[in-house]
């Protein structure tokens, strides 16, 4: 197949059925296409096919790429449920490859910011003896570092999993903490920790 797929590369995807697919961003499935010109002609000869589904992959707004079966093992050919479950296969993939993404090109804020770091080292004091910032759980203070990197609810979402709604609590909950009515003042105060 592969020496199939560079005898003839794609030229012009909206020919083939996978422009659909990638256009439309889902799954598709297709039976009779030994006689139809909108499969790659050396691929079917590789193949020798009746049948595909294939299922884009998608990480963060982008399509990069895609999979295609063209038989099931038991069965011999495919059918409505082999293009679910390759659905659901291609999101994981494609959730997988964006937290890669985004992991390799991201500053990653420290587990523990440096105001965590002088928390431990104070031992045994109380929470009223502690600063503001010195009170949040690990994941308040992630949250408190996208929110002074300038990220929306929305893009702190991205970044930790979770949803948009999620994000808002965790940044209401941390706003509540440290005292402050607005991410200005809670990003100053989140710089002053960093300074130590």
């Amino acid at each position: 197949m592969v020496e199939a797929g560079r005898q003839q590369p794609f030229r012009d995807l909206r020919d083939y059925f996978e422009y659909e697919m990638i256009r439309e961003r889902h799954s598709i499935l297709r039976h009779g296409i030994r006689k139809s010109r909108r499969v790659h002609p050396e691929l079917l000869r590789a193949t020798e096919a009746e049948a595909f589904v294939a299922s884009p992959l998608i990480a963060g707004d982008a399509v990069v790429g895609f999979v295609n079966i063209d038989a099931n093992a038991t069965t011999g050919s495919v059918d409505d449920f082999d293009r679910g479950l390759l659905s659901i296969h291609t999101a994981g993939a494609g959730i997988i490859l964006e937290r890669l993404h985004r992991a390799r090109h991201r500053a990653t804020p420290p587990e523990h910011t440096a105001f965590q770091a002088e928390r431990r080292s104070r031992g045994g004091f109380a929470a009223r003896e502690m600063a503001p910032v010195d009170q949040l759980t690990v994941r308040e203070s992630e949250i408190l570092h996208w929110v002074a990197a300038g990220l929306t609810n929305a893009e702190i979402g991205r970044e930790l999993t979770i949803t948009e709604g999620t994000a808002k609590t965790h940044v209401r909950n941390v706003f509540r903490k440290l005292g402050v009515s607005n991410r200005t003042q809670a990003a100053a105060l989140y710089r002053r920790g960093e300074r130590g």
